[in-house]
């Protein structure tokens, strides 16, 4: 099965301080109940009893960034001999080559000696990996050879969210064969793990742009996110417009922030403090005039407006940007905007 990979997110530059992890999905152990082996054993003669265990979780929209699962169980064996911790995310309950996404750690809870069954749980760190909406399997588990390393069992939990766990024995060796038992053997319950990191939230809005007559849809805007008081951007958004002039982008960040947004031959305009908790609408109104770019109307952009005068697409002086209305014509209407806006500064 393929490896899930990262979502690439349009237009996006990434400077982003450390997060605090949410808790995405949370199934821990009920106290009570047992575990049930979840281990790949090395040594030929044991591999026919390697199990694979599997338990659904559900990604909502937009999606989901995990930076760490923690996954619930007991050890009766001796850690000394593992050859590794694996997790999976899979989009089936059973798969013959399990797509490892995250190598981690067996951290003992509860002193004894082995063979002495004590709390030992299995932790994986992913700094960020990012999961589309969808229902997907996780499965973990410790590689070991069974003599003398012995078993790791993962701890189940009920009352069951969405569908009980399934057991996966490709070599048959409790009789189950290689398709995932669901139900029976203790199946009707889940499996105790916790999924930490951060969903995403929507900023969106309308950007309107002053005095132009012309296609919204092919005017890139840029929208940056920044600390308030800060002309440093955070992250770097570049929307498309739709008809209407809405635009929208997912973020991670949480807290107070500036958003600042610029448009080709606008001014800037940045909105202090918005409160980022979940979505937010956040609107832009923004002045014409800006052809050369440098956030101000002034004599260079009469300059450019003048070079370009009467000029249309396919001219060798034509300047898109001193097309300030969109009618793909640099004409006198062009120029009042320019007048009306003469001595106009964006926002930082």
């Amino acid at each position: 099965m393929k490896r899930f990979a990262l979502a690439v997110l349009a237009a996006l530059v990434w400077s982003v301080p450390a997060l605090r992890a949410d808790v995405l999905w949370d199934q821990p152990w009920d106290g009570v109940s047992r575990g049930s082996p979840a281990q790949d054993f090395t040594d030929m003669d044991n591999r026919i009893y390697s199990v694979w265990l599997f338990d659904d979780f559900t990604v909502p929209e937009p999606g989901w960034w995990i930076d760490r699962v923690t996954v619930y169980g007991s050890e009766q064996g001796d850690t000394r001999y593992n050859l590794g911790v694996y997790l999976s995310i899979s989009s089936a309950p059973h798969v013959d080559v399990l797509d490892v996404v995250a190598t981690g750690s067996e951290v003992v809870l509860e002193p004894g000696e082995p063979p002495l069954r004590r709390r030992a749980n299995l932790e994986f760190e992913l700094n960020g990996f990012y999961l589309p909406p969808g229902t997907y399997y996780l499965s973990a588990w410790v590689r070991r050879p069974f003599d003398p390393g012995g078993q790791w069992f993962w701890l189940r939990t009920s009352p069951t969210q969405g569908e009980p766990f399934y057991l996966h024995n490709p070599g048959g060796g409790w009789g189950f064969g290689g398709n995932p038992v669901g139900g029976g053997w203790l199946t009707e319950q889940d499996l105790s793990f916790t999924i930490e990191g951060r969903s995403t939230v929507r900023i969106s809005g309308t950007v309107t742009l002053q005095e132009y007559v012309g296609d919204k849809t092919v005017v890139p805007v840029t929208i940056e996110v920044r600390n308030p008081g800060s002309s440093d951007s955070l992250e770097t958004h570049v929307v498309n417009l739709d008809e209407g002039g809405r635009y929208s982008f997912q973020t991670l960040l949480r807290g107070t922030f500036d958003l600042s947004a610029k448009a080709p031959h606008w001014l800037r305009q940045t909105v202090a403090n918005v409160s980022i908790a979940g979505d937010v609408t956040v609107d832009f109104t923004l002045s014409n005039g800006d052809i050369d770019g440098d956030n101000e109307v002034t004599l260079f952009d009469f300059g450019a407006l003048v070079a370009a005068f009467g000029s249309v697409p396919g001219d060798s002086n034509w300047n898109p940007n001193a097309d300030m209305d969109g009618d793909e014509e640099v004409t006198l209407f062009d120029f009042g905007i320019l007048v009306g806006n003469f001595g106009a500064t964006g926002d930082e």
